[in-house]
């Protein structure tokens, strides 16, 4: 190894010394969870991000695709086809790894002059596991199709393509620094400026916008002050790692995130701060310690207030105003016609545990209010909540986003029983998670023996007893095996803690999850597993330990580099213990 080689690395991790030190500060305290690394897939995607080969179609490491590659069989996306809607046919396997799947499919992508989107590549992704700078976007392809209970994300930045197909989506912040509001929220937020009380928009602060300009009182003479026109928002002082540490503001008086203190920053948003003073920022700094520091109280904490410390209540509280609801009203309302109505709620509604419906919903203020109306629940970010009962989506405001993601509420965290929510999919339990596509449209074509056989393309996306009536051991009647009627589903095996490990599937052929072997469980749905020989379950025993030993595959279409993964935003998401391994590779 030349002496110059090791001179030019130890530059480079010096130059990076300081940013790597603040992410070991902040991922090893208790308030922020989002950056831990707790279970086996987290740390397999952390691995692959240093390990950056390519290795086929699989998107960047921090945000890998998902689906099932390489299927047989068929699927329909739902697009605007003169005017109209159609389902048009794409590949099984759409989404499921890096590709131009619109060119030749899509209706506007077939002649010689078909927009540029039709040759860019993308996928499908987690956006819980997707840590690049452009945060990816709901898919309206399979409008109806969900991944874990949530729906289908897509992506062209891990694809390393250019979106020049989605609508603009709102600034919210560096990656570093997401804001933290509700963008899109319906209603009024009072903000407490001096003595007066100041109307402003109830989404304020949930995205990069100008919110002061025509709205604070300094902000409406001839000769405003320049940072009227400047775009700032809310930002979480615990997970904010800029070049300006953030405020805090006066703006909510009592309000709080997560029980902290409510914070702005200018920088997040790319303007530099003309706003504060000094003293101000003294006074940040001190709270920042004493909110962030050795010593703050644990994220969420009480499940009385602020939900499970492994899936907290998002949104603020104790904040004064309102906000709208789109809710339905039932046979058990004082106006019983199921029409869909607007409810007026608090501004706060979601931002802590409270029975939120109980005064306000119809169905909760008739003679015979339903039994949900007392139970508490708040709204929970679905990347940070880790618990058995997976988050729902809300439809009480369809239009509100958290950082680019539609509104999830959660019973669970708040230590309640959820006898509102309609029946959803059962997707395996917490640590084993199904990873198939439920309700998606089409057909998969399953390897039985030496047949072919037709299941649905939503196969393994839940549990169910998806071998009943199609598996050619399992027609429909009394005398079958007793697996026949077990329900299964497809999971990731190095992220599956089930009671009994799952075992290699040879139903899909040379499919592959994100590089990997695809592997079903019954464990994870509850079921006893009569199916497995020993054969298979110490092949599948054999397979798990050379995938899950092996880092997550992944193709980058450039070279791991310094300078790309600082462009990329990884680099301030890397603990500290990984430079050793970087640097080892690099000097490669």
């Amino acid at each position: 190894m030349k002496f110059s080689a090791i001179v030019s690395i130890v530059a480079w991790l010096a130059q990076h010394v300081v940013a790597f030190n603040q992410i070991r500060n902040v991922e090893h305290h208790p308030r922020v969870n989002h950056l831990r690394t707790s279970t086996p897939y987290q740390d397999a995607t952390l691995t692959a991000l240093l390990l950056h080969d390519a290795a086929g179609g699989r998107g960047h490491s921090v945000c890998p695709c998902i689906g099932f590659d390489d299927t047989m069989g068929e699927t329909t996306a739902l697009l605007s086809d003169g005017g109209s809607l159609a389902n048009v046919s794409y590949p099984a396997d759409l989404g499921g790894s890096c590709e131009a799947w619109d060119l030749g499919h899509h209706p506007e992508c077939g002649g010689s002059t078909s927009p540029d989107w039709c040759r860019q590549r993308w996928c499908y992704v987690d956006p819980r596991h997707c840590g690049l700078p452009d945060v990816p976007k709901e898919n309206t392809y399979q409008p109806m199709v969900t991944f874990q209970m949530m729906p289908l994300y897509y992506s062209y930045a891990t694809c390393d393509a250019t979106d020049s197909w989605s609508k603009v989506q709102p600034e919210i912040g560096m990656v570093e620094c997401r804001c933290i509001g509700f963008h899109g929220s319906p209603g009024t937020t009072m903000a407490t400026i001096g003595s007066q009380a100041v109307e402003y928009p109830a989404e304020v602060g949930g995205s990069c916008s100008a919110w002061d300009g025509d709205r604070h009182p300094d902000c409406n003479g001839k000769n405003p002050p320049d940072w009227c026109s400047k775009q700032w928002c809310f930002v979480d002082p615990c997970s904010c790692q800029v070049d300006a540490p953030p405020k805090v503001s006066n703006y909510l008086a009592d309000g709080t995130f997560k029980g902290k203190p409510v914070f702005y920053s200018y920088a997040t948003c790319g303007e530099k701060d003309s706003y504060s003073s000094n003293s101000q920022l003294e006074r940040s700094r001190q709270v920042i310690g004493d909110t962030c520091g050795p010593g703050a109280p644990v994220e969420g904490g009480d499940v009385k207030t602020g939900g499970s410390p492994a899936c907290p209540c998002i949104g603020f509280d104790d904040i004064s105003g309102t906000t709208e609801a789109q809710v339905k009203e039932s046979l058990f309302s004082a106006h019983p016609n199921k029409s869909e109505i607007t409810v007026t709620y608090p501004a706060d509604l979601g931002g802590s545990c409270q029975p939120w419906d109980g005064e306000h919903h119809p169905d909760c203020t008739g003679a015979k209010p339903a039994s949900w109306c007392k139970n508490e629940w708040c709204y929970v970010d679905p990347k940070n909540c880790d618990i058995d009962v997976l988050p729902k989506r809300s439809l009480y405001q369809p239009g509100a986003t958290f950082q680019s993601l539609p509104l999830y509420y959660s019973y669970a965290t708040c230590d309640a029983v959820d006898s509102w929510t309609k029946k959803k999919p059962e997707v395996g339990m917490g640590g084993c998670h199904c990873i198939g596509f439920d309700d998606a449209p089409g057909t998969f074509m399953v390897k039985v023996g030496d047949q072919q056989i037709e299941y649905p393309k939503e196969l393994g996306g839940e549990c169910q007893a998806w071998d009943e009536g199609l598996h050619p051991d399992c027609p429909l009647g009394d005398s079958n095996a007793e697996w026949c009627n077990q329900r299964w589903c497809f999971v990731d095996p190095c992220s599956c803690t089930a009671p009994v490990p799952p075992k290699v599937s040879d139903y899909l052929g040379d499919a592959t999850f994100q590089g990997r072997p695809i592997f079903w469980s019954y464990s994870t749905c509850g079921s006893k597993d009569s199916y497995s020989s020993k054969e298979q379950r110490l092949r599948s025993a054999a397979e798990i330990k050379k995938t899950c030993a092996a880092p997550l595959p992944s193709t980058p279409s450039t070279p791991t580099t310094p300078a790309t993964l600082a462009k990329s935003g990884v680099l301030r998401a890397t603990p500290w213990f990984a430079l050793a391994m970087l640097a080892a590779r690099m000097l490669q």
